[in-house]
């Protein structure tokens, strides 16, 4: 599946994640809408090096690292 929308990054760490639109796509993982529900309660973010952690006022709800 793919998702699509917009967010808003500032620099005082601040995030909000805009509308979203997913594909609706078969598949066997059902996560889609758990990461989704992630996704719409970040408030914040804190990028450390190649690593990007969205969070919820001071909470980490998502953790990403730069692919090589």
């Amino acid at each position: 599946n793919q998702l699509n929308g917009n967010f808003k990054a500032d620099i005082q760490n601040q995030f909000v994640v805009g509308a979203l639109s997913t594909t609706k796509m078969y598949c066997e993982i059902v996560e889609e809408q758990a990461y989704l529900g992630l996704l719409n309660r970040v408030t914040a973010y804190k990028r450390e090096s190649l690593k990007l952690t969205l969070l919820e006022g001071t909470t980490p709800l998502l953790r990403y690292k730069k692919a090589d």
